[in-house]
């Protein structure tokens, strides 16, 4: 499966709210590409909405990244 398939896998998962599937989707997404911050913090905010935290190295290694602004689209 290509990484943009997988990507939207496991955000439609997350979306749906099944955070189990989610998070088991999201550790094979990144054993593949090695990184992906969108899915990652979208899996992350639905498992702390739901009272749970992330405490992988994964999440450790994200947290210790300054978030980056966009570029303008004007």
């Amino acid at each position: 499966m290509n990484w943009e398939r997988h990507h939207n896998e496991v955000v439609r998962t997350a979306a749906s709210g099944d955070s189990k599937r989610a998070v088991d989707l999201l550790r094979e997404h990144l054993a593949g590409v090695g990184c992906d911050p969108l899915a990652f913090r979208i899996v992350a905010q639905l498992r702390q909405s739901e009272g749970r935290t992330t405490t992988s190295r994964t999440s450790q290694a994200n947290s210790q990244v300054p978030p980056v602004p966009w570029p303008s689209c004007s």
